[in-house]
């Protein structure tokens, strides 16, 4: 091993230790989220009586987060650690793709012809870019707080990074073991929250974004969807598959309510999402985030490429 790669092996080790450690320390000094509450509750139920596996469709809830946590219990005695453990593992994949995503990304152009070789061309060649990334996420406020809560909104990022760095990996190799890979995470993330048919529709429009020119080879996405949606049917041996439907309608508006009041409750919505923004991810990022979009685009290489950077 040379003194670059023994450093780079450093320097990974070094930033999951901190992770880890940031995550881990004072866990249950958050005070407990009612929503926290419920979720392990009903782990619980599921680990305690089989028949009961789909109690979280009592609420219109996806239970494959409860699930998860059913088996930790097993092995952790405290509930409230059990299911926010889960998060902090669903945290450290988010890291580490975003690792894989920021190296494929940027060397997409490669004329590399193995998926795998490219990968690891990715790697070595954006390896410091790749790893300011998962510092970044590191220092968030945003991931600090949400990676210590037994919610399934983390494993639902974990699975959408994931998919993320598969759909663009699809789009570059049209391959139908990458097709059926993504159509096995966007299947589990269906089983986790629904605004996950979201990660569907963006993996169709990454396609098609880097693969315009052949919109034949659209039968990759769609294996993956077809895939997906066979996963998340799983759902309907469940008694009360059809409350998931009911619940979704608390969230979701049809187009014609939408007409009625467009700026309502949109508006108020805007101003707490700035707020958020403001407080979780901080001014600073915001700037550096402003300040690197910009010199993005004033490269006429990036202002010339035919790819999904435009709306990256």
């Amino acid at each position: 091993m040379t003194k670059n790669n023994l450093f780079r092996f450093f320097l990974i080790v070094l930033i999951s230790v901190f992770f880890l450690f940031s995550r881990i320390k004072n866990l249950t000094s958050l005070p407990v989220f009612g929503d926290e509450a419920i979720y392990i509750r009903w782990a619980q139920i599921i680990q305690t009586e089989e028949g009961l596996r789909f109690v979280p469709q009592t609420d219109g809830k996806q239970p494959l987060f409860m699930w998860i946590n059913a088996l930790t219990l097993k092995f952790i005695s405290d509930p409230l650690i059990s299911g926010r453990i889960i998060s902090i593992f669903a945290g450290f994949i988010i890291m580490s793709f975003l690792f894989l995503t920021t190296a494929i990304f940027l060397n997409y152009h490669s004329k590399e012809n193995n998926p795998f070789k490219f990968i690891k061309q990715s790697i070595n060649q954006y390896f410091y870019q790749s790893t300011f990334t998962t510092l970044i996420y590191c220092l968030l406020p945003f991931s600090f707080f949400f990676d210590r809560l037994a919610l399934a909104d983390n494993l639902l990022s974990a699975f959408g990074l994931i998919s993320l760095f598969l759909s663009i990996l699809l789009s570059k190799y049209p391959r139908l073991d990458i097709s059926l890979i993504l159509g096995a995470i966007l299947g589990l993330s269906w089983l986790t929250k629904s605004p996950a048919i979201y990660f569907i529709f963006l993996s169709f429009i990454t396609f098609i974004f880097f693969n315009y020119r052949q919109i034949k080879l659209i039968i990759f996405p769609l294996i993956s969807s077809i895939i997906a949606f066979v996963i998340y049917n799983i759902l309907r041996l469940g008694p009360q598959f059809h409350m998931i439907a009911l619940r979704n309608k608390d969230y979701i508006w049809p187009i014609g309510e939408i007409i009625k009041h467009p700026l309502d409750p949109l508006k108020p919505h805007l101003l707490n999402a700035s707020n958020l923004y403001l407080n979780y991810l901080s001014v600073t990022l915001i700037i550096f985030t402003i300040i690197g979009a910009i010199f993005f685009f004033l490269n006429k290489k990036n202002r010339q490429s035919n790819n999904l950077t435009y709306l990256i």
